[in-house]
């Protein structure tokens, strides 16, 4: 045999007896690791918790903000609490509602933040340090409160009801959809388009020529249960859907499609955002956060940091924003290939910033 051969044949016993040492002194899941070690590849698509906060309430829904980029959480208590990135401190809190803030909205255009409770709307626009309620008024129960991004100031209310409201001002119209008990909508990234779900697992697509015609419904059949939260895909004109059936679907306003993307997730969704015009991500009542790849169509990451449902979830620049029943909010934010999320350390219950 060749001195080569020699050479890597002693290598390869050398490798066994490294193996065998550790089958018999470490658990079986950490040969795993060894084995099947992470790429830089994989690293830089892991999310990881870069700021972690606990509330005495319960959050509700959480909204990005921008210029400076914060986060918006409307509370059980009826507060709205303004966070800063990157450590979640509270910059600013103020009493919303009476009643929980079920949804929120934001239109940048206008600095306008649009808050829900049961009953009633209102709208804060920010002064020099925080933002006040400049009106409120009263509407039927409603789920949820989206508005259409441009120089519009146009919103919708989707309520449980057949109807929902629709302002491009100050007055609030009434839509009437027959026969569908609309849960969640949302208006695409462009503002064109207006996709609703219903509590029949149904999808309604209408395209939005002028801020008050919201006639040209088309429909899609996707889900099997009640379609818990709709939202907008970044760059593009589509968007994620998120049912109790356990399934992710992506709708198509320009091509007329809703399609499937992962089926049958062990848990009941009841939260989805898109991060990028190739990721989205939805929660469930398992408390779990999943994070899906649309080219292939697979889960590439589970976010386990909620001790209870993930009941929200928005996205701005990369980020996810998680808020859950166990009255936490989490920032999560990709790996950058080095130890430690670039956010931060995380926080617990911060005092407010005057």
């Amino acid at each position: 045999m060749s001195p080569a051969a020699l050479e890597r044949t002693s290598i390869s016993t050398t490798a066994a007896v490294a193996v065998m040492l550790l089958a018999g002194s470490i658990p079986n899941r950490c040969i795993a690791q060894v084995e099947r070690p992470h790429t830089q590849r994989l690293l830089s698509n892991d999310f990881l918790p870069a700021a972690t906060i606990e509330l005495e309430c319960t959050p509700l829904s959480v909204q990005f903000l921008s210029e400076p980029v914060s986060l918006a959480v409307g509370g059980s208590d009826g507060q709205i609490y303004v966070h800063r990135i990157p450590d979640l401190s509270v910059t600013s809190s103020h009493q919303a509602h009476e009643l929980g803030v079920r949804s929120l909205a934001f239109v940048p255009k206008q600095r306008i933040l649009i808050s829900t409770s049961y009953g009633e709307i209102a709208i804060h626009r920010k002064d020099d340090v925080q933002w006040l309620a400049d009106r409120t008024k009263s509407v039927e129960s409603v789920a949820e409160v989206f508005a259409r991004p441009g120089v519009h100031f146009g919103i919708s209310l989707v309520g449980y009801s057949t109807r929902f409201y629709v302002s491009s001002k100050d007055e609030l119209d009434v839509v009437d959809t027959e026969n569908q008990l609309l849960r969640t909508g949302c208006y695409s990234d462009c503002g064109k388009h207006l996709c609703y779900g219903d509590r029949r697992g149904n999808i309604f697509l209408t395209r939005v020529e002028k801020a008050d015609d919201w006639s040209s419904y088309r429909t899609h059949r996707v889900h099997r249960r009640t379609i818990r939260r709709v939202d907008s895909v970044p760059d593009r004109s589509k968007f994620v859907s998120c049912g109790e059936d356990g399934r992710v679907a992506i709708i198509d306003p320009h091509r007329d499609t809703a399609e499937t993307v992962v089926a049958n997730l062990p848990t009941k969704l009841v939260s989805c955002t898109g991060i990028s015009s190739s990721t989205v991500a939805a929660g469930g009542t398992n408390n779990k956060i999943y994070v899906i790849d649309l080219a292939s169509r697979r889960v590439n990451q589970v976010l386990d940091g909620h001790r209870g449902t993930v009941v929200g979830l928005d996205s701005s620049r990369g980020m996810i924003a998680s808020i859950g029943y166990d009255s936490k909010v989490i920032l999560w934010r990709r790996r950058d290939g080095s130890a430690q999320p670039i956010l931060g350390l995380a926080k617990s219950a911060p005092e407010v910033v005057e």
